[in-house]
């Protein structure tokens, strides 16, 4: 198909001043061969145009035909200590980089390890699938399960995630502390 294409072009375009035929040819396109309205009526190829002669004019070009996007599952752990949440700030490049966010975790093993390094490998977790939401980027989804962990004890304890900042953050006040979150972190805590 793609040689065909070649071919009619080299066929079509004049050997004389062929930058200035291609830019009348894009303009043509671009002001008169439109699709939602095309002005068929001052086309100077208009008797030869295969999409007038069959009705068609506003069925071309194609539209692309939507991309799936992919479905990225993760687990969020809310650490909750009476007001306060347990958040860690993210990397500086990535999705909401340098934002603060609640520890991820792609698989429940890597959340069970998680939980066994505080100490915690006892911990009753609460699957309440009517909080899992899904949050769209532009190129996936992302589907979230909060899991809403009560920790009394842990109140001084920084929990390990990666190199960056760890904070104990009282939840009714991060926002008067201009603290940047993740738009995920601003909806779980709005319905914690």
């Amino acid at each position: 198909m793609e040689n065909t294409l070649w071919s009619y072009a080299e066929q079509l375009t004049p050997s004389s001043r062929p930058g200035n035929f291609n830019q009348v040819m894009m303009d043509l396109g671009a002001i008169v061969c439109t699709r939602s309205k095309p002005k068929c009526e001052i086309c100077p190829l208009s008797e030869k145009c295969e999409a007038k002669a069959q009705s068609r004019q506003t069925d071309f070009p194609f539209s692309k035909p939507k991309k799936e996007k992919p479905i990225k599952f993760v687990y969020m752990l809310m650490l909750k200590n009476g007001s306060e949440v347990f958040m860690y700030q993210r990397p500086p490049s990535g999705i909401w980089g340098g934002l603060y966010s609640f520890p991820e975790f792609e698989t429940l093993d890597m959340l069970q390890d998680y939980l066994n390094e505080l100490g915690l490998e006892d911990a009753d977790l609460d699957f309440d699938e009517n909080l899992l939401f899904r949050h769209t980027f532009s190129h996936y989804h992302l589907d979230i399960q909060p899991l809403v962990l009560p920790v009394g004890f842990l109140s001084k304890v920084k929990p390990a995630v990666g190199e960056h900042k760890k904070l104990w953050f009282n939840a009714g006040e991060i926002e008067t502390n201009k603290v940047g979150l993740s738009a995920v972190a601003k909806k779980l805590l709005q319905d914690l």
